[in-house]
């Protein structure tokens, strides 16, 4: 028996083989998402970083420089 992989394909009766091609595809889109999410994960903790080190210097800035609006 061929079972037949493209969901347009899938007609008739739903069998147990459905549901389980169904799981192995959210398997397979997950496993790309937390690929994509692996990737950008490096690249954004290089941009708070170097954004928080930016609001550092401006605090520290702000602060010896005395002036006052007040």
């Amino acid at each position: 028996m061929v079972l037949p992989v493209d969901r347009e394909k899938r007609t008739g009766e739903i069998g147990p083989w459905v549901r389980q091609l169904n799981i192995d595809e959210l398997r397979e889109e997950l496993s790309t998402t937390i690929a994509a999410v692996r990737r950008k994960i490096v690249p954004v903790a290089i941009g708070l970083g170097i954004a928080a080190a930016g609001a550092t210097v401006y605090v520290i800035a702000m602060a010896l420089s005395g002036d006052d609006d007040e």
